[in-house]
């Protein structure tokens, strides 16, 4: 595999901004200086240095020399290497902060882990969506919230279904009867309550581009709908942020937390927090998040 394949791997496992993939894909092929990048890249000349200092701090470019410094990725699999372990500490410092918090809630809050079936949580998630106040909601790597698409014509709203089927697990009933109940109490859900996404900045680049390969030409229509959604529901929010740990989906509401675990098809599993202690602990979770993400107002 040669260096551009895996930093182009690397690039569609982790979240870089535009302006990082153009660097680490022309530093891997050789060292440059920042005059050199700015005149073999559209990075901004205000923003240059900034950027190859992140990429110095988490380990993925090496800086040598002064006047001018030269960047490179040499070692190459050291670089690599060091990024990785910089992303596993990460991972396993976020994981540590819960579980440190969670050994701290009171012994009369209840968890549990339950194993079923896809209809089964299912219809967790449908009578949340009946009784809840306020819904906040993480989405895993990958995941689209309902509001996107919930609202397109049955037709529609199963092509986007079935093309999401062909790309990732999905945590929902397969059963087109199943799939239209929780739709439903998706859209009556999205007109009463109090509702924020949180979601990755590449998942939604990426639908929008699935949007185009789903609908083609019609896809500005599509488009135009989730527009004029977003403006006319004025309780729903969908905030994005460059890159988060999560590996599975978390749903936080005035009465508990639920997390569903999809692993492969055999193996379907929802933790339910229930108890203040752990809506307060996931809310300062989704807030943590919501304080340097950006609110989109349209695709």
């Amino acid at each position: 595999m040669t260096r551009k394949k895996v930093i182009e791997l690397l690039l569609q496992k982790y979240s870089f901004s535009k302006d990082e993939k153009k660097i680490l894909l022309m530093l891997c092929e050789r060292s440059a200086s920042a005059p050199e990048i700015l005149a073999n890249t559209t990075v901004s000349s205000g923003r240059i240095y900034k950027i190859l200092g992140k990429l110095e701090e988490i380990g993925v470019v090496v800086r040598e020399g002064v006047k001018p410094s030269i960047y490179s990725m040499e070692p190459f699999q050291d670089c690599i290497n060091k990024f990785l372990e910089f992303k596993l500490k990460e991972e396993t410092q976020s994981q540590g902060d819960i579980l440190n918090l969670i050994s701290k809630i009171d012994r009369s809050a209840n968890a549990e882990v339950i194993q079923d079936t896809k209809k089964r949580f299912d219809m967790e998630i449908i009578n949340m969506n009946t009784s809840c106040a306020w819904l906040k909601l993480i989405h895993k790597d990958g995941g689209i919230p309902w509001f996107l698409y919930a609202f397109f014509p049955e037709e529609s709203f199963f092509k986007v279904r079935n093309h999401m089927v062909r790309q990732r697990v999905i945590g929902s009933s397969a059963v087109e009867f199943d799939l239209l109940q929780k739709r439903r109490s998706y859209l009556e859900l999205y007109e009463k309550a109090d509702v924020e996404h949180i979601m990755q900045t590449k998942d939604l680049d990426k639908y929008t581009k699935d949007l185009e390969e789903i609908f083609g030409k019609d896809t500005p229509d599509y488009i135009k709908q989730i527009n004029k959604n977003l403006k006319s529901h004025s309780k729903v929010k969908i905030y994005l942020v460059e890159h988060m740990i999560s590996p599975f989906s978390v749903y936080i509401y005035d009465k508990e937390v639920i997390m569903p675990i999809f692993t492969n098809r055999n193996q379907n599993r929802m933790v339910r927090m229930s108890g203040n202690e752990f809506v307060d602990i996931y809310l300062d979770y989704f807030l943590s998040f919501r304080k340097t993400a950006q609110k989109i107002m349209g695709l």
